[in-house]
Parts: C-alpha cells; structure tokens; sequence
C-alpha cells in the first residue's frame, strides 16, 4: 500500500478529522521514537547510567536551527517480573515489580528530562507478553510449558514469540492493569504520560488510555523507508488500521494518532540504508507535508551495541542539522502541534513553546509569564504578555518562556 495524501484518505475515513494545519515542508520537525526502555531482559538487561550518559552527550551536541538538541521520546515498560515471587507462589500468581524512582536509572532519565533531550512515554507493562497466559503456560504440562520454565529460569519472560499483552484479561482486568502502569510512569518521571504506544492494543485499550489522560497513539500505523504500509500479519489482534493519516484526530475517543514513516534500526539488516538515504527519506516526509517520525528501538543503544548504533545516531543528526529550519521534537510535541497548533514542554530555563499555526493567538497560562524571548536569538517578546500577566498575544514561532 503506497503512500497517500492524507486530504485523500480523509475522505474515506469519515470518523477521523484534522484540527489544526502545520506547514511541515517549512517547520521540519524530526521525532525520534525509541521503544523498550525500562525493560530488564537477560543479555541487555536495564540500560545503565552510562548507556544513558553516552545517549544523552550524542543528543546534546546536535542542535537544530531553534538552538535546541536533539531529543528522543523514550517508550518505557512499566513492569518487570519478580522472579523470586512468582516462583515462590507455586506459579499461581503473576508480582511484579515497577521502575524504582530512586535507582541510579530513573534519576538519570530525569536528569535528561531536565536538560531536554530524553521524554519518556507509556510502552507498556510487561512487554509484549501476557502475564495471565505465562503463568497459565508456567503452571501447565507439555513442550511449551516445559519450555515456558526453562526461559524462566534463564530469567526471560519472552517465549520468543508475541502473547498479546491483554490476552486473558477482561474489561476491568485491563483497565487497572493500565492504571498501574500509568501511575507507575508518574511515579517514575514526575509528569504524567501523555502518548502511548504498542503493537498489542484492542480498540478498547485506546479507550481506556483516553481515560487515563492519554493524548495521542503513536503507531497506529507504520511506513516503511519506501513509503508502504506496513502490515503486520503476525498480530491479528492489532488495532493499527492502515488508513488514518498522520495527524488524525479521532473526536470520540478524544486521540491524535500519529504514524511511523522512518525506520532507523542500526541493525546489520539495514546497512544499506546509508545515512544519505535515510536523509532522503525524512526529506521526502517534509516534502509530503508530514512531521519524520523515526522508529528506533533501545537495544542499538546499549550494552553491546551501544557505540555502533552511537556512532550511526550521530552521523544522521549531524546531516540533519546541515538542514534549514529543521528542529527536533517530542512525540507529545507533534501531538498538540497537531491538535491545538502549539505545544509546551519543560526546559531547563523554563519551558519551550511552539506555535506553528498561520493566525495569531491569544493562549492563556495557568500562572504569570515572567518572560517570553524568541528563539534561537533571544529577542525579547515580552510586550506580548497580557495586562492579566497570564496571557500571550503570539504569532508563528519558537519560544522560551519564563514564569513567576
């Protein structure tokens, strides 16, 4: 399936709409989406404080032309099996254990929360796997149970296969299953999540996140480097549909759905896929009128692989940041560019506000605006705040704002 313009698609798909419109082929926005961290697997295991220490001087050294660096949204697994438990209950009952907000790991996500090059996001729970089928498997006779108990001696809770991660649960089951992964990021970041994604959702799992405060679903569906649609014929139970368009906004689920339309792996697979064509790539999703969304995973970042996938990270972004008015962005970013025509995220001297839409508008804040420069210059935009203190008169833009 070919790529098609999303007025086009639109039309067929009548539930979903556009709320905003962004100029992408000006504003050349690149996301960088990084599945699995958080997730403890033998021969990775969890990131360390140095994979995270190398990722993050990668990023920092590339700046797009807002003056910003480089960012990646960092998909997290909320949950890791507690092996000791589970094995002491006789296999009857799945225990788990969260992201410890205190670990030498979580303080260094924040560390590079703060210095604004790593977001995490809401990936999952136990990562492509459902707890209630593996311990059924764990507690069961035949081959692939025995086998099922052999990987969990080894410590791994993959059957090297996918097992959907609701399967087996009920309405209910999943929605406090959610919950407590949710709050477990929140506990983990220190700021609610916002975007969501995972190739194992049912149509009542978005649902569900709505409720939850989830604002947007990445990957509802994916393009390859040769603009196809990419179906996934190994998971039926998928809820991505091959005809929403970047940027859909889906008003009775309250979701922007956003699309992967770049695939960088690092993997041995893709060596022919120089940089040049993945620049040409992203080139071709600006000159389409979309936002490049990368899909990248942590396991080319850490442990073993870490300085190869380093290196080609490094040698993209610095092609990349040859370019004009390329600026690099948060999934959740692009979400409310694309549902309300500005987005906010926390910097480390305020918080970066975009504007991207044609109008001027008057946006209110929740507190008073000590300042407002533009970027990257720094020219001072202060004469826009309010007589209220609280409200901006802003048209097109980057900007760094300051409060009380």
């Amino acid at each position: 399936m070919k790529y098609q313009h999303p007025d086009r698609i639109l039309k067929a798909v009548p539930e979903y709409e556009f709320c905003t419109r962004i100029n992408w082929k000006n504003y050349r926005a690149i996301v960088i989406e990084s599945d699995d961290w958080g997730m403890g697997i033998p021969d990775y295991g969890l990131e360390t404080v140095e994979d995270l220490e190398h990722l993050f001087r990668v990023l920092e050294e590339i700046k797009g032309s807002d003056g910003q660096p480089a960012v990646f949204t960092a998909f997290a697994c909320m949950s890791n099996p507690d092996y000791e438990a589970i094995e002491a209950s006789g296999f009857e009952k799945f225990i788990d254990t969260g992201p410890d907000k205190d670990s030498p790991v979580c303080k260094k996500w924040r560390e590079g929360i703060a210095t604004g090059v790593f977001f995490p996001e809401y990936h999952s729970n136990l990562h492509h796997t459902s707890p209630v089928i593996w311990m059924e498997l764990l507690r069961g006779n035949g081959p692939e149970s025995e086998r099922a108990r052999d990987l969990f001696n080894k410590r791994r809770y993959s059957q090297g296969y996918h097992i959907p991660e609701f399967l087996g649960m009920n309405i209910k089951e999943i929605n406090q299953w959610v919950k407590i992964g949710l709050e477990r990021f929140y506990e983990a970041v220190g700021y609610k999540a916002s975007v969501a994604v995972t190739s194992d959702a049912y149509p009542e799992t978005e649902i569900i996140w709505s409720i939850h405060g989830i604002k947007a679903v990445s990957l509802k569906n994916s393009r390859n480097n040769y603009g196809e649609v990419v179906v996934y014929d190994t998971k039926p139970w998928n809820n991505q549909n091959p005809w929403v368009p970047m940027g859909a906004y889906n008003r009775f689920y309250d979701l922007i759905y956003l699309v992967r339309n770049v695939s960088f792996e690092c993997t041995s697979k893709d060596e022919g896929l120089t940089d040049e064509f993945i620049l040409s790539v992203i080139e071709k999703r600006w000159e389409n009128d979309e936002p490049a969304v990368i899909q990248s995973h942590r396991a080319h970042y850490v442990g073993v692989r870490r300085d190869s996938g380093l290196d080609r990270l490094a040698r993209l972004l610095s092609l990349l940041a040859k370019k004009p008015n390329v600026r690099f962005l948060t999934s959740a970013e692009i979400c409310c560019l694309y549902r309300q025509g500005w987005s906010m995220r926390l910097h480390k001297k305020g918080y970066l506000l975009r504007k991207w839409t044609d109008d001027t508008q008057t946006l209110i804040m929740e507190r008073p605006i000590k300042k407002i420069t533009l970027l990257p210059n720094g020219d001072d935009f202060s004469d826009r705040i309010g007589k209220d203190g609280c409200s901006l008169h802003i048209s097109q833009g980057d900007y760094l704002v300051e409060f009380t």
